[in-house]
């Protein structure tokens, strides 16, 4: 009689694989819907560059890249120019030409105009703006910030503030020379250095006028131009001549503007023109035809006549 076989253990034996039907199953991982992952994908896009444009703001390297732009210090200093430096409430020593008034017969302090140049280069790519003034009697100051031209170096990044502490050294130095008449002290800024001219304007009512050539109004409004949404994103508000020249009072002021001006579009002069008049200033625009940003001066034949006239009238007569 045949008997029968054992029924094998499982359990005990390693050797003998369990049988699938007591397998466990593998838990399947969920999938996401194209939908989903879509806008989780576009989620964090968004966040990477909305952190990338708050640091770019908060840092001022969207500022600094954009706006400022030294010139190295690769010039001489012309026959007739001095050489001048002085000190900021930082620190640092900053440099540029001093051009006495070239009038005969002519004694005792002189009226004087300090110019703040534009955001490149150095001084002796922006004398041309004011080096007929001298001629007309009326001595120039004009430097570099810090880190243009054989200014010291200012860091690696440039910012409006540190820019206003330079043009207030610039004053507080012309307040220094015995040859100069602080009664009759006039500003003019070209382009950037029509932030800098309103604002120590601004600050003190004892500065005769003011002549601005080819200014923006605000920062966020310069930068609209350019970048429209994305420069209110990135640039700060604050130093706007828009605001600062609500403070100008009973002044003169000249503004000058290239009507094909493609840096600084003509429509930011009338802005400050409007601020200007409302605290009571006297106006005056000049829209030169077919004149860009940087020979707003000299594509009409009168121009610098008038600017010389400006300054002849309120500093000199």
């Amino acid at each position: 009689m045949p008997t029968e076989s054992p029924i094998a253990d499982t359990t005990s034996n390693p050797n003998i694989p369990a049988s699938s039907d007591h397998a466990t199953p593998t838990a399947s991982k969920p999938t996401r819907s194209p939908i989903v992952r879509f806008l989780w994908s576009t989620l964090r896009v968004s966040l990477i560059i909305a952190i990338i444009l708050f640091f770019a703001r908060t840092s001022g390297i969207a500022e600094s890249l954009t706006f400022f732009h030294p010139g190295h210090p690769n010039y001489i200093t012309p026959a007739g120019y001095q050489d001048i430096s002085f000190q900021t409430s930082d620190g640092l020593t900053l440099r540029g030409w001093f051009i006495p008034a070239r009038t005969l017969n002519v004694t005792g302090p002189r009226p004087a105009v300090i110019h703040f140049h534009g955001n490149e280069g150095n001084v002796s790519q922006h004398i041309g703006f004011s080096e007929s003034l001298p001629d007309s009697g009326i001595s120039v100051l004009i430097f570099d910030y810090r880190s243009y031209g054989k200014s010291d170096n200012g860091g690696r990044l440039l910012n409006r503030d540190k820019l206003l502490k330079d043009s207030r050294a610039a004053l507080k130095y012309l307040r220094t020379r015995t040859d100069v008449d602080q009664s009759r002290i006039g500003f003019l800024g070209v382009s950037l250095g029509g932030v800098y001219a309103s604002a120590l304007a601004a600050e003190n009512p004892d500065i005769k006028c003011c002549a601005l050539i080819a200014p923006f109004s605000s920062w966020q409004g310069v930068g609209w131009d350019h970048a429209r949404n994305l420069a209110t994103v990135l640039l700060p508000k604050g130093l706007d001549p828009r605001i600062l020249m609500a403070n100008y009072g009973k002044r003169p002021l000249l503004l000058i503007h290239g009507t094909e001006d493609r840096v600084v579009h003509p429509r930011h002069s009338p802005i400050i023109a409007d601020a200007a008049k409302a605290s009571g200033a006297t106006v005056q625009i000049i829209n030169v035809p077919e004149a860009g940003h940087n020979d707003v001066l000299w594509v009409q034949p009168n121009t610098i006549d008038q600017l010389e006239d400006f300054f002849k009238t309120t500093l000199i007569k």
